[in-house]
């Protein structure tokens, strides 16, 4: 049985939630199968890294952190690198082409590092 601690944190209840709802997780298989999703992986990477050569400190992102801290910017060159540097160690951890990764996180600058390098 889950401790009180565990019960309250919301991440932990969202991911319990979603794997354990099969409709939830049908719905959510069933939207990435039938998008174009599938037909154009890696093009996110390759345009990344188009326009981190053209122009690396080209301002790319802006994560707002609503006044707790200050605001992320990242450049193209920023978020091409720090994608590369996570799809490298994916590949080191063993994941290969055509492996599945599940993602569940709140909107952060990793969450888009993480998308470009899958």
């Amino acid at each position: 049985m889950a401790n009180n601690k565990e019960e309250a944190d919301p991440r932990k209840q969202m991911i319990r939630e979603l794997i354990g709802n099969r409709d939830v997780l049908s719905r959510v298989v069933r939207g990435v199968l039938e998008s174009r999703f599938l037909k154009h992986r890696g093009l996110l990477m390759q345009l990344l890294e188009l326009r981190a050569e053209e122009n690396p400190n080209r301002l790319a992102l802006v994560f707002e952190n609503a006044g707790l801290y200050p605001d992320e910017r990242l450049t193209y060159a920023r978020l091409y690198a720090n994608s590369m540097r996570l799809a490298k160690g994916l590949k080191n951890q063993g994941f290969k082409k055509g492996d599945k990764l599940a993602l569940i996180m709140r909107n952060h600058p990793e969450y888009v590092f993480a998308l470009a390098a899958c």
